[in-house]
């Protein structure tokens, strides 16, 4: 699916030149990435050509890890330091993002009743 889409948008030449094919030497930057597969992240981590993608900002659910430090250190080593943890998410950014420079977090008035 996300080989159609890049090249529905023409972004992407032909099926061989696929974001997972051996032939690609193009590089995609995406937005955002929210990843959440019950448990498996880690699994699906490990199979994104990460020479071939570029993430602004990945949300993982990791309630289901049991190495979050684990994932942490990974996600370090890929180029992206966690931002923030949420109640069962962790935002990741890109190393040198804007964001990181920024130490307020606006939550809603009740958040603690969520």
């Amino acid at each position: 699916p996300l080989d159609q889409i890049l090249r529905e948008e023409g972004r992407m030449s032909s099926p061989g030149n696929s974001v997972g094919s051996d032939n690609s030497t193009s590089k995609f930057f995406i937005d955002l990435m929210i990843l959440d597969v019950e448990g498996a992240e880690e699994l699906v981590l490990d199979t994104i050509p990460w020479d071939r993608l570029q993430f602004g900002a990945m949300l993982i659910e990791d309630n289901k890890i049991k190495g979050i430090r684990q994932l942490d250190f990974e996600m370090s080593m890929r180029g992206y330091l966690k931002l923030h943890e949420l109640t069962i998410d962790a935002l990741y950014v890109q190393r040198g993002h804007e964001a990181l420079g920024r130490h307020e977090f606006w939550y809603p008035e009740d958040w603690m009743a969520w």
